[in-house]
């Protein structure tokens, strides 16, 4: 499947470092633009993936070549985001579906920070 890159999102993880009073300080910093096809989540895949206290709104397909490298790749995770600058939005990861082995491409289940 070729995917269209209609939009660029970011792929940020969040690390934890000493800070300088000897506590944990943790911060999202960037892994790598990614260029993909944002899309609205539909009626069946909503309640394939929505659980109580999770709500999910858009819907991310990303092909595999769009990696600089097999550890940026595994870092699409569920405890990791993507952040869309234009228009400003911070979408935590909340499933990813692998389809690289048949079309070589994510698709990446998103919930909108409100």
């Amino acid at each position: 499947m070729k995917i269209p890159k209609t939009t660029t999102l970011t792929l940020s993880k969040l690390t934890t470092t000493k800070g300088t009073s000897g506590g944990q300080v943790k911060t999202w910093s960037t892994v790598q633009s990614l260029g993909g096809s944002l899309q609205p989540i539909n009626s069946i895949e909503r309640s394939q993936w929505e659980k109580e206290t999770t709500t999910v709104d858009w819907k991310f397909f990303v092909s595999n070549s769009e990696f600089s490298s097999d550890a940026n790749e595994t870092e699409l995770k569920e405890t990791n985001r993507l952040i869309q600058t234009t228009p400003s939005r911070t979408l935590d990861i909340v499933g990813v579906e692998n389809w690289t082995e048949t079309g070589g491409y994510y698709k990446v289940f998103l919930q909108e920070k409100k």
